[in-house]
């Protein structure tokens, strides 16, 4: 076995091509700090042929509100006091203890994700949770891939151009 280290967004289309299908994927520490993690996890699916583990933050249940998650950016100073765990040791999160700062990119802490709501996100994006491990604030799990049930695809710029440009040319919609 080899182990091969490419730098790279791994919902980028072209790392995808140049990771190709991998036996394990491990992730973690990345979820939260991705402003879309579904995409996040659909592009790990697109690799994973036997297993993937994930690691990463979550907050707690909250009671009467399955599948709950809290996007972190942009939230008031007093909302964000809520989410920050510098009592327990976490010195530095940035946009919770801060405020979000987009200079600093995937260094911010985009969302909370409940346990559930990570539950749904692996399911949705075409996983099997084998084994999960709960721990205060942090959840790691175990997966095998499946069936997607969810197929998600952005177009890129140029594709994004291609439709805009069909559908002027047909008619059914202009620009304004």
């Amino acid at each position: 076995s080899s182990v091969e280290f490419i730098l790279g967004d791994i919902t980028n289309p072209d790392t995808i091509k140049r990771v190709g299908i991998v036996d394990i994927v491990f992730c973690a520490g990345v979820l939260y700090h991705h402003p879309s993690p579904f995409n996040l996890l659909v592009a790990l699916r697109r690799i994973c042929k036997k297993t993937l583990i994930l690691r990463t933050s979550a907050i707690p249940e909250i009671k009467g509100l399955p599948n709950a998650a809290v996007f972190y950016p942009m939230l008031k100073p007093e909302d964000r006091k809520l989410w920050n765990l510098k009592n327990l040791g976490l010195l530095n999160q940035e946009g919770i203890t801060d405020k979000f700062n987009p200079k600093q990119g995937y260094g911010n802490w985009f969302w909370g994700l409940t346990p559930s709501c990570l539950t749904s996100l692996l399911e949705t994006a075409g996983f099997e949770i084998e084994y999960r491990f709960n721990e205060p604030f942090s959840q790691t799990f175990i997966c095998k891939p499946v069936a997607i049930t969810f197929e998600h695809n952005l177009p890129n710029e140029a594709e994004a151009r291609d439709m805009a440009n069909a559908i002027s040319s047909a008619g059914i919609a202009r620009p304004a």
